[in-house]
């Protein structure tokens, strides 16, 4: 994948093709290979900010998506995929705007934080996601102002509501 997201054009996309079928013979050997799927989802989002066609990369993040899901099932505590995950829903939410793919993305984050208290990439990437929330929040409707205004303020405290064990409740909004 790492020499694939160097090159350009023909050349990478005979790349990443030739990686993903390593990762389908992989899988036929060993359906419950959670990284395999992982991996597949990496290449996807990488293939994804490499695309100039928004359709395209839409596609890829979709597809990405799936692969972590189903990466998910199988093994659900691995930081990288729901970092990663996490990414790829904000990344998603940017692109069309949507209030739903920020609160996944929050989700995940949250996940890959229990799972990894000290990484400040997602702790910060958990805010930024709080941000543009919020954000999308108060564009939506006015009548959300005041959820936004606490998204608002959570993340500049680096803080989200999350589950029950969290530090708040959704209840104090």
């Amino acid at each position: 994948m790492i020499q694939a997201s160097r090159k350009k054009g023909h050349e990478a996309e005979s790349l990443y093709e030739s990686a993903i079928e390593k990762l389908k013979q992989a899988l036929t050997i060993n359906k419950s290979d959670a990284r395999a799927h992982l991996l597949w989802g990496n290449m996807l989002l990488d293939r994804s900010s490499k695309s100039s066609d928004l359709r395209q990369s839409l596609q890829f993040l979709a597809d990405c998506s799936n692969h972590y899901l189903t990466s998910y099932k199988l093994d659900p505590k691995q930081f990288d995929l729901l970092y990663n995950w996490g990414n790829t829903l904000l990344y998603m939410g940017k692109i069309e705007n949507d209030v739903a793919l920020y609160e996944q993305a929050l989700e995940k984050y949250g996940m890959a934080v229990d799972l990894k208290k000290q990484s400040v990439n997602a702790l910060r990437n958990w805010a930024v996601c709080m941000a543009k929330y919020a954000r999308s929040l108060y564009a939506k409707s006015k009548s959300n102002f005041n959820v936004a205004d606490k998204y608002y303020e959570l993340a500049g405290k680096g803080l989200y509501i999350y589950g029950k064990n969290s530090l708040f409740y959704e209840s104090t909004l």
